[in-house]
């Protein structure tokens, strides 16, 4: 009796538990059912946004870099929120250049950076008016010898490195533009600090065929021994033979006078002032000194091309320079097919000067790339974002200050 009373003691208790159980379940979920008629709709809108911004090949975070907006490009229109995509993307971009402070040329001498500050010019921009014709500041004029080789063969002082110059930097450059109240600056040295200024200057390079630049840049030497120091150079820089009714240059001797701007000259003024001035094969980092090029080259805004002639690149670069940079007017065709110099380089030489700068043909690979990518985007943005090229009227292009 004691045993089977102890079981129904059990039983029952076991029972009052379970029921207990049941009740207190059915009450939770009596409590829990109203949050999750809250919950769960709100738990579907978030899903959907989610998978709305996996599909959409711009993130809700989206900067508009150049780097977000080339990526976006090169993806053409072969994706299915194509149109969404390039609306956000240009509006990304538009906020950015609204905190810009003013357009930032990086000048490849004989690369056409003296069209761009007469571009800069020509609009609502204020560039600088006493220091030189090509919108520098003085820590940003150019220094493409080494003052030795300046005086040795009596050239202008002004195309002399400058050993006092301090290193400009982003810094620098934006108080003295804010001092001044300029718009416009063209820097045809090395990158301020190494690097671009990226954000605070909308910036834009112009490159060229490596090996057309060094010839461009040894005539215009020649030329300037001619016109202003009376042939006293004349002897150096040409070796007295001829190829046709054309002067030769001497190659062994510029390579050395004009070392700077003979030797991978892109990839010394996409680096640091040590960078620019190494004498010595970049002191055995050539591919650390190419990568940081490449990596300063692509945060470049807008990449133009030069020198080629022909009518082509002039539309793309004005494609460019219209929606890219806002400017009203375009970039004058380039005079390059039309020059008739005096001065040639023997086959030999040439094929040397070519492998020389196998750095700067790298560069200008992929300026060429960045250039098409560049031309799809703006394609791209006038198709889908909507209000693309509207901004005050008192502007220096897409740059408007307070």
């Amino acid at each position: 009796m004691l045993k089977c009373s102890r079981k129904s003691s059990i039983t029952r208790s076991k029972m009052i538990r379970s029921k207990t159980l049941r009740d207190g379940k059915v009450f939770c979920l009596f409590l829990l059912l109203p949050m999750l008629l809250v919950i769960r709709p709100l738990f579907w809108a978030f899903s959907i946004i989610t998978m709305k911004e996996e599909s959409i090949g711009v993130s809700s975070n989206c900067a508009g870099t150049p780097k977000e907006r080339r990526a976006l490009a090169s993806l053409g229109e072969n994706t299915t929120t194509v149109a969404t995509d390039w609306e956000f993307m240009t509006s990304c971009v538009r906020r950015r250049e609204l905190r810009m402070e003013a357009h930032f040329g990086l000048h490849i001498s004989k690369a056409g950076g003296t069209s761009l500050c007469d571009l800069f010019r020509s609009e609502k921009c204020s560039t600088s008016p006493s220091f030189s014709a090509n919108c520098h500041l003085a820590m940003t004029a150019p220094q493409w010898m080494r003052k030795k080789k300046v005086l040795e063969l009596n050239l202008p002082l002004w195309m002399a490195v400058s050993e006092n110059s301090q290193p400009n930097t982003c810094e620098s450059i934006a108080l003295e533009l804010e001092e001044t109240n300029l718009t416009a600056v063209m820097n045809e040295n090395w990158l301020p600090g190494g690097h671009v200024c990226e954000g605070k200057f909308m910036n834009t390079i112009s490159v060229r065929n490596p090996m057309a630049r060094i010839l461009s840049h040894y005539n215009h030497v020649y030329e300037l021994c001619l016109a202003t120091r009376k042939n006293s150079c004349i002897q150096f820089l040409v070796d007295g033979s001829l190829q046709g009714d054309k002067r030769v240059f001497n190659v062994s001797f510029l390579e050395n006078a004009l070392d700077i701007i003979s030797d991978n000259y892109y990839t010394r003024m996409l680096n640091n002032r040590t960078v620019y001035l190494s004498d010595s094969e970049f002191h055995g980092q050539r591919n650390s000194v190419l990568n940081k090029a490449l990596d300063n080259l692509q945060k470049f805004d807008w990449v133009l091309l030069h020198g080629s002639g022909n009518n082509q690149e002039n539309i793309d670069n004005n494609i460019i320079v219209k929606n890219g940079l806002g400017m009203r007017r375009g970039l004058r065709l380039s005079r390059s097919k039309n020059i008739n110099t005096t001065t040639a380089v023997s086959s030999a030489h040439e094929e040397y000067l070519r492998d020389k700068n196998d750095l700067d043909n790298y560069i200008w690979q992929e300026a060429q790339r960045l250039h098409s990518l560049d031309i799809e985007s703006i394609r791209l943005m006038k198709k889908y974002g909507g209000d693309f090229h509207k901004k005050p009227d008192k502007c220096c292009g897409n740059i408007c200050t307070k």
